[in-house]
């Protein structure tokens, strides 16, 4: 299986670009006006809020849409449409979702 780098950091710009650290050492800029203008991304324009919530907490996010056997884009559109809070991820909240799974493979 190929090697895929896992994102560890980030750090958001005031000008909509995302400095992305991979835990391989590589360091990606992104580029991110364009997807602020689209569906679950729109409150993103509002600057301070896209600073305060574009971060990755041991890639929870990520991780539960891995978890959950969905790509992130799918995963952030099932979170919007039960009204789950997903830019408010965290890692107890990755923790409890983690805690379900497993009780649901079980079954």
């Amino acid at each position: 299986m190929e090697y895929m780098p896992e994102v560890i950091q980030v750090i958001p710009t005031e000008d909509y670009m995302v400095y992305v650290y991979f835990d391989d050492g590589s360091i990606k800029l992104y580029d991110a006006k364009e997807i602020i203008k689209q569906g679950v991304f729109i409150p993103l324009q509002d600057i301070s809020l896209f600073i305060d919530t574009c971060t990755v907490l041991n890639g929870t996010l990520a991780r539960a849409a891995e978890l959950a056997g969905k790509d992130l884009s799918e995963f952030i559109k099932i979170l919007t449409r039960y009204k789950i809070p997903w830019m408010e991820y965290t890692e107890e909240t990755f923790v409890e979702d983690e805690e379900v799974l497993e009780e649901l493979r079980d079954i």
